[in-house]
Order: C-alpha cells, then sequence, then structure tokens
C-alpha cells in the first residue's frame, strides 16, 4: 500500500525518486477528484500533473492540490483510481477515459498503471501517528450503490403512501 521507499528513506530513497522523475519526466491526466461521500455530482474533474517533483491537480485555473513528492505518503490503487495522502487528509483521484462507451473496468486501468508506476517510487510511508485506511474494494462499492438506491427507494414508497 504504500510507497517503496519504506523506512530507510534517506539517500537511496532521494536517489530512486530523482531516476524514476527523469524516467517519467511530466505525467500528466484527465482526473476526478471524489469527495468523501462519492456522488458524482460532487466531484471536481481536472488534470492531474506530475512535474518538477510536485503533483497538483487543478479544475480550470483552480489549483485543488498541489504539494511537493515529500509531503505526500501512501499511495494506493483503488476500484477506479489511486488514493494519495497528505498528513491526515485522503485524496481519491478517479482515472481514465472519460468515453463512456468503454467498460467502466477499462476505462482506467491503464492510466492507474501508468499513475502508480510513476507514484510508487517516490511517496513514502505514512507518517507516526497518522491512520491510513485501506480503499474499499470494488464489491463494497457496488454493494453500498445498491443499498443507497434501495434506500431511495424504500422513501420514495413511503412519501407516495403517506401522501394517499
Amino acid at each position: 500500500m504504500a510507497g517503496t521507499r519504506g523506512a530507510k528513506g534517506g539517500d537511496a530513497g532521494k536517489a530512486r525518486a530523482r531516476t524514476a522523475a527523469a524516467r517519467h519526466g511530466t505525467v500528466a491526466s484527465a482526473a476526478d477528484l471524489l469527495p468523501a461521500i462519492p456522488f458524482t455530482v460532487m466531484m471536481k474533474s481536472g488534470e492531474l500533473y506530475l512535474s518538477g517533483g510536485r503533483l497538483r491537480f487543478t479544475v480550470g485555473v483552480d489549483v485543488l492540490l498541489d504539494a511537493p513528492l515529500a509531503e505526500l505518503h501512501s499511495l494506493a490503487p483503488a476500484a477506479i483510481g489511486i488514493h494519495i495522502w497528505r498528513g491526515p487528509k485522503r485524496y481519491r483521484f478517479a482515472l481514465g477515459s472519460r468515453d463512456r462507451r468503454a467498460p467502466i473496468g477499462e476505462r482506467g486501468a491503464a492510466v492507474t498503471a501508468m499513475w502508480i508506476d510513476a507514484l510508487q517510487p517516490l511517496i513514502g510511508s505514512a507518517p507516526a501517528g497518522v491512520t491510513v485506511r485501506k480503499p474499499w474494494p470494488r464489491w463494497a462499492w457496488m454493494l453500498s450503490v445498491v443499498a443507497l438506491t434501495a434506500f431511495f427507494i424504500a422513501a420514495v414508497i413511503l412519501i407516495v403512501r403517506i401522501k394517499n
């Protein structure tokens, strides 16, 4: 879950970071920043950039994340993208094609793999005292969607029965 830098970090970790940055140069892609409650109407669509030792997420002219890689930790692949932490704050990015004709499982697999490959050598483990939760697996997301849908259907039925 955490980066490969591990507890040793130090000069060896910095050397790996420089090597990876030289190998990857600038990495950029379309991304969606997901809110704590993952409703698509609340997500922010923009661009995720890795360049010059910084990770940056912009929506138009608004900069929502601009952090040196040294401040980031605990990269984790998720069902539709990546999770990355800055201190105790988690950023959840959905990555991949916005082409809705592509199957959901294929939309972001290649882009997610590209980001994990670029960030894994550069991101360290969580600092002492910071708790990092694992992302939900795909089955948990699907179950939550079904449960939310059932809740809203039950609420509509209840409201209609009360009015009649």
